[in-house]
C-alpha cells in the first residue's frame, strides 16, 4: 500500500499539482460499505480496507491564479487531468 500511495502521488503530481499529497488509512468493512458500497467493486469481502485522501496546500492559489480573468477552463483541465491520473490506475496493485 505504501508503494501504491507513493506511485499515485507521483503520477498525480506529474499532472500539475506539484505539492499534492496522497495519504491512506485502514478502515472497517462497514465504514467502506457506507461510503463506497462494497457491491460496486464486484466482491463483498476483502482482507483489509483502505481510504485514500488527496490534498494540496497550493490548490487555492492555483485556483485564484487560473481563474482571475474569469476563464475557468485551465483550472477545470487541471482537475480533470488529476482525476484521470487517479482513475486510470490499476486498483488491483494495492
Amino acid at each position: 500500500m505504501v508503494s501504491y500511495a507513493e506511485n499515485l502521488q507521483e503520477d498525480m503530481q506529474d499532472a500539475g499539482l506539484l505539492d499534492l499529497k496522497v495519504t491512506y488509512d485502514t478502515c472497517t468493512r462497514d465504514y467502506f460499505d457506507e461510503y463506497w458500497n462494497i457491491w460496486d467493486y464486484g466482491q463483498d469481502e476483502y482482507c483489509v480496507y483502505y481510504v485514500l485522501d488527496y490534498y494540496s496546500d497550493s490548490i487555492d492559489s492555483i485556483y485564484e491564479r487560473e481563474t482571475k480573468n474569469g476563464n475557468f477552463q485551465s483550472f477545470i483541465k487541471l482537475l480533470n487531468d488529476e482525476c484521470c491520473m487517479k482513475d486510470n490506475r490499476d486498483e488491483g496493485g494495492a
